[in-house]
């Protein structure tokens, strides 16, 4: 192509040829003025020109979704930066239990937005290959204060952080579930992973000139597709007209995973999986197994879980190409509840790690989310 037109041709051509794999947004250079301007795109369909930030053309109707805004309108995203896509943290959630907790250490430590916001970029930088379990600590304790001390402006100014240093050395040395072999978290995320994948997709038909919208009312008939021991079969269940922001949305879905991690299977094949780190403080402190799973839906954590793990699966096609096998490669969903992360001694009940919430939904079930995106 010799002009920008026939470029733009082109490349309106390849999405339509990969509808699932490519997503553009036109991006406007700064203009004089501020404000939103309504313009007429080609076709005469109004689109919205913003002028005080990236200028994000965007048809009219269209918006940015996300998980949050899908289940709380009150958290949609305005714009594609990263500062908008950290914001699922909540600031407490309280345990029903009534029996009070061992004291854990970070009881000495803040909650909320702000905290956890802090808590995920130190994990960002932290040097996760000097973190493994070891006998001589010195190391891994000077490189890792030295990581919370650049973000000390983020925290309470009641929060330690040699306090928070001394927790999150004892949560990444927490070994995990059968799924990871048992291996600490430093040793997973060490040995492989990707941190902070951001994307951002089409909702429905990726097309410019047709554009497109996806009906999430459909979420609940897939839970059929899901196992009947699945534990979150009755939460999808549950998910019918009415349950989300909206039941027919059209734009962009953008997210934010925090971290994807790969093991190596028995086969000897690569397994990737969706991780998240959670800062959510439970009143009582219970990280039991089934008080997790009642913390991820209180927090609607597992529908955030299958969108990322459709995210990953587009992602997955394209590097691994046409011998990508989901049943193979997609490992699933590990969530990490930090503050339930207590090192070696965390206990493990029936072969689940406290703190910790893997999920591993069935093949046909974010085929069918991963179809129902896409507008089919």
């Amino acid at each position: 192509p010799k002009t920008t037109i026939e470029a733009t041709a082109c490349y309106e051509a390849l999405v339509e040829l990969a509808p699932k794999s490519i997503s553009h947004r036109q991006i406007w250079m700064r203009a004089p003025g501020s404000g939103a301007e309504i313009l007429e795109t080609q076709g005469g369909a109004p689109a919205t020109k913003i002028l005080d930030a990236e200028r994000v053309l965007l048809r009219a109707g269209w918006r940015a979704w996300s998980y949050s805004s899908l289940t709380d309108d009150k958290s949609a995203i305005s714009n594609y930066g990263p500062e908008a896509l950290r914001s699922d943290e909540p600031d407490e959630h309280l345990s029903e239990s009534s029996s009070p907790s061992e004291a854990n250490p970070w009881d000495a430590l803040s909650a909320g937005t702000g905290f956890g916001d802090a808590v995920h970029r130190i994990l960002e930088e932290a040097d996760f290959a000097l973190l493994r379990p070891a006998e001589d600590d010195t190391e891994a304790k000077a490189s890792l204060l030295e990581t919370v001390m650049g973000h000390r402006y983020r925290l309470s100014p009641t929060d330690n952080p040699e306090t928070l240093r001394d927790c999150l050395l004892d949560a990444v040395r927490t070994p995990l579930d059968a799924g990871f072999n048992y291996r600490s978290i430093a040793e997973v995320i060490a040995d492989g992973s990707l941190r902070e994948l951001d994307f951002s997709f089409n909702l429905g038909s990726s097309s410019r000139a047709t554009g497109g919208s996806a009906d999430l009312s459909g979420i609940a008939a897939l839970s059929d597709q899901l196992a009947a021991d699945d534990p979150f079969r009755s939460y999808f269940a549950r998910i019918g007209p009415g349950m989300l922001s909206a039941d027919v949305v059209s734009g962009y879905l953008s997210g934010s995973i925090d971290l994807v991690v790969r093991t190596a299977s028995d086969s000897g094949a690569m397994r990737y999986f969706v991780v998240d780190y959670k800062t959510n403080r439970q009143r009582q402190g219970d990280y039991e197994p089934g008080a997790v799973k009642a913390l991820m839906e209180h927090g609607n954590y597992p529908l955030q879980a299958a969108i990322y793990l459709v995210a990953l699966q587009r992602y997955l096609r394209l590097r691994i190409g046409d011998t990508y096998d989901p049943d193979l490669h997609l490992g699933g969903a590990s969530y990490w509840f930090m503050r339930g992360l207590l090192g070696a001694d965390t206990p493990l009940n029936n072969g689940e790690r406290n703190g910790v919430c893997s999920w591993t939904p069935s093949t046909a079930f974010i085929d069918g989310l991963d179809n129902l995106l896409g507008g089919q």
